[in-house]
């Protein structure tokens, strides 16, 4: 299954340039150059810089394991915006953590 880059970025400190493709891969990103994790194309795909193209199965395996953000626990969160690099720490309540990441992805 592969993803095509709609809109470029960078995320775990490697460049994701618009208009390349990626081939998913479980486990940890960076791996190869072109190749980058369930959980990170989960990330990248909510803030709308990936698109998933390939495998009708492959995508609903995806948004299965993507939970929203409003369901997930503090630890959850926590760890989302810190792959999203937002600044947040333990001693926000849920719901600061949850409009912390919602206030990045309008920017």
């Amino acid at each position: 299954m592969k993803v095509v880059v709609i809109r470029s970025t960078v995320y775990d400190g490697k460049d994701i340039v618009k208009g390349s493709e990626l081939k998913i891969v479980d486990g940890k990103s960076g791996v190869a150059k072109d190749e980058i994790s369930i959980a990170a194309v989960a990330v990248l795909e909510r803030l709308g810089k990936v698109e998933i193209v390939e495998d009708e199965t492959d995508i609903d395996v995806i948004e299965d394991n993507t939970t929203p953000i409003e369901k997930m626990k503090k630890d959850e969160l926590l760890a989302y915006a810190g792959e999203l690099e937002i600044e947040v720490d333990d001693g926000m309540t849920k719901a600061e953590i949850i409009e912390a990441i919602n206030a990045s992805e309008e920017e």
